[in-house]
């Protein structure tokens, strides 16, 4: 699950199964779903949700635990697919979701 930071991948974001719109954007029951890799261990949701909701109404939030490398990522869910493109452009590569955190986070 999830997906390691290398190269190749798709365009836009998100992942699974729901109506795809154009740039690779998946439209899951529970929203719009994107893909943020490259949390710490201990993120908790309500965390994520803070953050992620500055761009828009946040639908759902799911961390996923530990990969075999010990790398945390979730899927955070908009309820409106602009809210999540918004969230990309600022955060992606950019953001340190702790002043401490060693890497920007992925948003996808």
């Amino acid at each position: 699950i999830g997906g390691g930071g290398g190269g190749g991948g798709k365009g836009g974001w998100g992942g699974g199964g729901g109506d795809v719109k154009g740039g690779g954007k998946i439209r899951a029951p529970e929203g719009w779903k994107m893909f943020v890799g490259g949390l710490p261990a201990d993120i908790t949701e309500s965390e994520l949700f803070s953050v992620f909701s500055t761009y828009g109404e946040v639908a759902k939030v799911h961390v996923m635990p530990p990969n075999a490398q010990g790398k945390v990522a979730s899927f955070v869910y908009y309820v409106n697919d602009h809210s999540g493109e918004d969230a990309i452009k600022v955060l992606n590569n950019v953001y340190k979701i702790r002043a401490d955190a060693p890497e920007a986070v992925q948003v996808r």
